[in-house]
């Protein structure tokens, strides 16, 4: 500043000036009308089924989707872990990030590492939950393995993924520590660049059961386990070592199996053999379910970082509020996204960027990338309901947000995808038939249906659920704020 002449600066000013008026400005009907657009009658409303064949064979589940694969196929394993309990979630986590990086009683880490990489594409395993559209329950929750290999290779990728969740050896400290190490620093690194990703769990987990679960399971919480065991290790290791081969006893067992996998028709004998041969050698153990639950209520928290930018997030669940999902809450999202909270959040406000979701289960999150601001941003938040009540769209201008969220219902999709995405179902409960419903609801939607979530987001926003990760003097500046404030461990 002190190197600029006093012309100079006031050139400055008068541009700043100038590029606010011009981000401020709304754009004309004329200027607007000069982007090529599709119409509502372009959409394809044809939405096509997923294929899936089902059967049974000794109390386990058989899933093939029967795709064109170019000959490798794509398995999921997915295991039944209704006997956790509360105190097990963290651990359960752990086991799978350690599975595949610990000798077994064959090999050491590195061999088994490297079987891995020449006879598959990956072998990834994870504590992982669905929404339940059943509303049986709260949710469902597995742990699953996923790879995928050439057909060729089918039988040596079932060898090596029985090695690894069969005969690992909970039994090297050393090794155990350094994986630790890297899960700490992996997890530090992703919550200064994914903050938003961070928040956001934790900000579910105020109000929704499987958000609290999953907060436990890959969020700060994770993370502070981590941290413990790291900071106690002498005196903590072998307890958890122990607690990990106990859990894996107890997890990859023949009970409620699914085995499912996405592959060519001609090739899917083979595969079916391979996967229950390995099933079929697992050992039967019945345990009884158990019931967690959760003390859920509203918070408001503030987690200090060494980062010099934001990750603001605001939420609640909207069931209590009356909310029923449709497909209008997509052209909604997409509305408030790209439009109210991309000019106030990114475009003044000078974040990396912005956006709102609301799921099926009714949970709704803002949340900001990257910001600058803190008390700013909230205040967008706050005066959504406000924006949402004088909403006022042209029909041109409504077809183009219906247009913009139809790929939520029919994105493009690999034939892996398709088969993730029908086992998904599968295990959540929701079918095709309710895809092509919110498809419906979202091409006949009208600024009404759209003015109608203004109350619901009012109260939701009224708990004042709100999760910042950042910048310390920012949070410590606003800690009236916050119910609690603390350093990233």
């Amino acid at each position: 500043k002190e190197s600029l002449t006093d012309k100079e600066l006031e050139d400055l000013i008068e541009e700043n000036k100038k590029l606010q008026a011009f981000q401020n400005r709304e754009d004309t009907l004329e200027e607007k009308n000069t982007i090529p657009k599709l119409e509502l009658s372009d959409v394809n409303t044809d939405l096509k089924d997923i294929p899936i064949k089902k059967k049974e064979i000794d109390n386990i589940k058989l899933y093939h989707s029967p795709l064109f694969t170019k000959k490798i196929n794509y398995i999921h394993v997915l295991f039944d872990v209704e006997f956790m309990e509360k105190e097990d979630i963290p651990y359960m986590s752990l086991l799978n990030d350690v599975l595949g990086l610990m000798d077994t009683e064959n090999y050491d880490y590195k061999e088994i590492s490297t079987l891995s990489k020449l006879y598959t594409g990956s072998i990834y395993t994870a504590l992982s939950t669905w929404a339940d559209f059943t509303k049986e329950v709260p949710f469902k929750k597995k742990v699953f393995i996923s790879s995928k290999s050439t057909i060729d290779n089918t039988e040596k990728m079932f060898e090596i993924i029985e090695e690894i969740v069969v005969r690992t050896k909970f039994e090297n400290k050393k090794r155990f520590k350094e994986i630790l190490q890297k899960i700490k620093l992996r997890m530090e690194n992703s919550v200064l660049e994914n903050g938003n990703s961070y928040a956001m769990l934790r900000n579910s987990s105020y109000y929704t059961e499987r958000g609290a679960f999953n907060e436990l399971a890959n969020g700060l919480s994770y993370y502070d386990f981590i941290v413990d065991i790291l900071n106690n290790f002498d005196e903590k290791s072998e307890i958890v070592l122990d607690k990990l081969k106990s859990l894996s006893e107890d997890t990859f067992t023949k009970k409620n199996t699914i085995f499912h996998v996405t592959t060519d028709e001609e090739d899917y004998p083979r595969v079916e053999k391979a996967g229950l041969d390995f099933i079929k050698n697992l050992k039967e153990k019945n345990l009884p379910e158990n019931k967690i639950t959760f003390d859920l209520k509203p918070n408001k928290e503030g987690i200090m970082t060494s980062a010099n930018i934001n990750y603001v997030v605001k939420g609640g669940n909207l069931n209590k509020y009356g909310y029923e999902y449709a497909g209008v809450y997509q052209v909604l999202s997409n509305i408030l996204s790209s439009e109210y909270l991309y000019n106030n959040i990114r475009a003044q406000g000078g974040a990396y960027g912005t956006g709102i979701s609301i799921n099926k289960s009714g949970n709704m999150i803002l949340m900001s990338y990257r910001d600058p601001n803190l008390e700013k941003t909230l205040e967008t938040y706050d005066n959504l309901p406000e924006y949402l009540n004088s909403l006022d769209l042209s029909k041109e201008e409504l077809d183009q947000y219906i247009i913009g969220s139809v790929s939520k219902f029919d994105p493009p999709m690999t034939s892996a995808v398709k088969g993730s995405t029908i086992l998904d179902m599968q295990i959540s409960g929701n079918t095709m038939e309710n895809v092509r419903k919110g498809l419906k609801e979202a091409l006949n939607c009208t600024v009404d249906d759209l003015r109608k979530f203004a109350p619901m987001a009012e109260k939701a926003l009224k708990e004042d659920n709100i999760t910042v990760i950042g910048i310390k003097e920012s949070i410590k500046n606003n800690e009236d704020m916050f119910n609690t404030i603390r350093d990233l461990k």
